[in-house]
């Protein structure tokens, strides 16, 4: 019995650690994606870039979006001030992303920001 329970917790841990990693690597990916757009556009870091990436209507809706999220998932506090900026202003932003990025602000755990940190602002 105890042999059952062990196998079918150790099943439940490989599975988790498997999600995990998968959907770091999607994370990461997506992250990489926007803000080399971001780069190929504006100067300075990631963060800089993403930040006039968002602050730009030139770009198309669905792609500042896009970088509204990689900021929030990067956690950077030089985006708190534009994030929460266009939760009032209404330029036809994703409010949704918006509110859990300037969460992520305000105390809210996101276990992946000192990762993303790591990866792509030590650059």
């Amino acid at each position: 019995m105890k042999a059952g329970i062990s196998r079918i917790l150790a099943a439940g841990l490989g599975l988790f650690v498997v999600v995990f990693v998968l959907s770091s690597i999607s994370i990461y990916k997506s992250i990489k994606s926007i803000s080399e757009s971001a780069l190929s556009k504006y100067s300075g870091d990631r963060v800089e870039a993403l930040i006039e990436f968002v602050e730009s209507e030139e770009n198309d809706l669905k792609e500042r979006n896009r970088a509204i999220w990689a900021l929030g998932q990067l956690g950077d506090r030089r985006a708190q001030p534009v994030l929460e900026k266009y939760l009032t202003e209404d330029p036809g932003l994703n409010k949704y992303e918006l509110k859990k990025a300037v969460r992520y602000f305000q105390g809210y755990r996101n276990i992946y920001a000192k990762l993303w940190k790591s990866l792509f602002l030590k650059e």
